[in-house]
């Protein structure tokens, strides 16, 4: 006598699609290389044209010509220097109301 309690169950579902990630990586990989050497070329014209930009140039009679005015650059020293007068003065006289917090 043969008893069977556990019968096997077929599986009627259907198969399930799955993306094969075997046929598509050469295809990211080389987007991705791809990327990185426009963004080197790109950064590379880009260093070169802002370096272009900043050196000192000489004409043809061989006089140098600045970039930075030293009018501009006084200037903006004089700011720096206010500034830090002020927050010396900020930091050295303490201040006359009294925090109500303490």
């Amino acid at each position: 006598m043969d008893i069977k309690l556990f019968k096997n169950k077929k599986n009627i579902s259907e198969p399930r699609m799955h993306i094969n990630p075997d046929k598509y990586w050469h295809i990211i990989f080389s987007m991705a290389l791809l990327v990185v050497i426009l963004g080197l070329v790109f950064g590379y014209y880009l260093f070169n044209k802002v370096n272009a930009e900043f050196s000192v140039l000489e004409t043809e009679t061989g006089v140098k010509t600045e970039m930075i005015k030293q009018e501009r650059l006084k200037a903006t020293l004089k700011y720096f220097a206010e500034k830090e007068a002020r927050s010396m003065e900020i930091l050295n006289n303490p201040a006359l109301v009294v925090d109500p917090s303490h």
